[in-house]
């Protein structure tokens, strides 16, 4: 508890250091209160656990709407792509602190305790449904995935992707669905479902299995340097292996995690685009960033990868003096996204899109690829202050749900299953959109829902357990 306070107070203190007293400066520390002060009360009262996803979500929002605007002023950063951020740096901080007082009030409100006993129950886990199951997502995803490729090129096309990002795969994927493309993501999904027959049945095929569909997974995308679509999978095996050995992870091995992980996403961001790192040494670059993971976070802090606090600064510029509110785009959105493109070719812009649009609307015509919001600038682009506050509120009780959900089944390895391949989402979701966090839970928490749901059905004979180590133990050595 002593490291939260001291933590809480360096923060503070540097607010008032590099803002002054004034206003900025009593935001930014109603800021810190607000997203950490909870997590401390939590800490004291000793109700807190690494796994509940309030834990990532502050840490996401932390870094965003902390770390940056703490980052901006100790650097003098006044511009952000092209706009100025301190003409709104004060407005922003005000829509960011609504946005973590309503997720709090969300989160911790009985909402989620009432809602949640409306959840599906967690059913009996069974090894050889579950196994069919993983394969068949397996197949399934390669087909979708082979779609994409058989329609872009085929073989070549797969190779021209392998070797990195460039220009010319933003109307690669624009002339396609996520439908087709995201399709391999299910790989993601029959990686845990092995994972977890590996360390619950114990047979040596269920870690070929595991590692037969994570590692072309992780190359894909690797070499794409998509780091969203690796997140999941990433941290959701470690995350299965400690609330099955019912543990949580030593400090030391956190720090360890974090300054690994830190380095990977230093190295990939630097030999992810083919036109910066053609003629680089990739090896060389890794023990770089491995030997300098505080540079490595410093990047991330103060690059693009964190930008969406300036992000919201530009689009308080143009929302709603040039971009009027959109009242319900929230639910709008849901409904575009979600049809494939090929079947609605003119769809309308989604609002991140049409904020972006309306920024920096070269950048947007040539690329996929744009500036991050967090999820609070949609919120703020469907009714300002209103739609922060509601759809934060809707969020925080949504989170707890989750959690309330799985403690009340964490005795099943399905719950352990879909909670653990969840959570990571709560990172995706705060950085980005409602949208697109639904759009890529389809190809890897979905599966593992319906997983759960074969197992209802009652034909033939299949030994269903729980977490229970000795039925387990013995149905390994039939």
């Amino acid at each position: 508890m002593l490291g939260e306070l001291a933590l809480i107070g360096s923060l503070m203190a540097t607010a008032i250091w590099l803002a002054g007293i004034g206003l900025r400066s009593l935001l930014l520390n109603a800021v810190i209160l607000a997203l950490l002060g909870p997590v401390l009360l939590r800490t004291l009262l000793g109700t807190l656990d690494l796994f509940e996803p309030l834990v990532l979500g502050v840490i996401a929002m932390a870094m965003m709407f902390i770390g940056r605007p703490l980052a901006d002023l100790a650097t003098e950063r006044t511009m952000h792509l092209g706009y100025p951020i301190m003409p709104t740096f004060n407005l922003a901080l005000m829509v960011v602190l609504v946005g973590i007082l309503a997720f709090q009030l969300g989160y911790h409100s009985n909402f989620s305790s009432r809602w949640a006993k409306y959840l599906p129950h967690a059913s009996a886990f069974q090894p050889r449904r579950a196994a069919s199951a993983a394969w068949m997502f397996f197949l399934l995803g390669g087909a979708l995935f082979s779609i994409f490729l058989a329609k872009g090129g085929g073989l070549s096309l797969l190779l021209f992707l392998l070797k990195g990002r460039s220009g010319q795969d933003n109307a690669i994927y624009l002339g396609s669905t996520g439908y087709f493309y995201n399709g391999i993501s299910m790989w993601a999904a029959s990686a845990l479902i092995f994972f977890a027959l590996a360390i619950t049945v114990k047979r040596r095929r269920y870690y070929i299995a595991f590692m037969a569909t994570a590692l072309p997974l992780i190359i894909f995308y690797g070499a794409s340097g998509t780091r969203s679509q690796l997140l999941p999978l990433v941290l959701s095996v470690p995350t299965f292996w400690y609330l099955w050995k019912q543990r949580r992870p030593a400090a030391r091995i956190l720090i360890i995690g974090a300054i690994v992980g830190i380095s990977l996403m230093g190295w990939q961001r630097e030999v992810r685009t083919v036109a910066t790192s053609a003629n680089r040494d990739k090896t060389e670059i890794l023990f770089s960033a491995l030997a300098a993971p505080g540079q490595q976070f410093k990047e991330i802090l103060t690059g693009s990868d964190n930008e969406m606090f300036d992000s919201i600064t530009n689009e308080l510029i143009v929302v709603p003096s040039k971009l009027a509110y959109q009242p319900a785009g929230v639910f709008t959105d849901l409904f575009v996204t979600a049809v494939p493109r090929p079947l609605w070719p003119n769809k309308p812009l989604v609002m991140n899109s049409a904020v972006v649009n309306a920024l920096w609307p070269a950048h947007y015509a040539a690329s996929r690829a744009s500036a991050a919001f967090s999820i609070i600038g949609p919120f703020y682009a469907d009714s300002g202050f209103i739609g922060v506050a509601l759809g934060m509120f809707f969020t925080g009780v949504v989170l707890a749900m989750s959690w309330r959900w799985f403690l009340r089944y964490q005795g099943h390895i399905n719950a352990l299953l879909i909670y653990s391949m969840g959570l990571p989402f709560v990172v995706i979701l705060m950085r980005g959109t409602l949208p697109d966090t639904l759009s890529r839970m389809l190809f890897m928490v979905v599966p593992l829902v319906l997983a759960m749901w074969i197992t209802r059905f009652r034909w033939g004979k299949s030994p269903a357990f729980s977490r229970s180590r000795s039925t387990i133990e013995s149905s390994s050595h039939k």
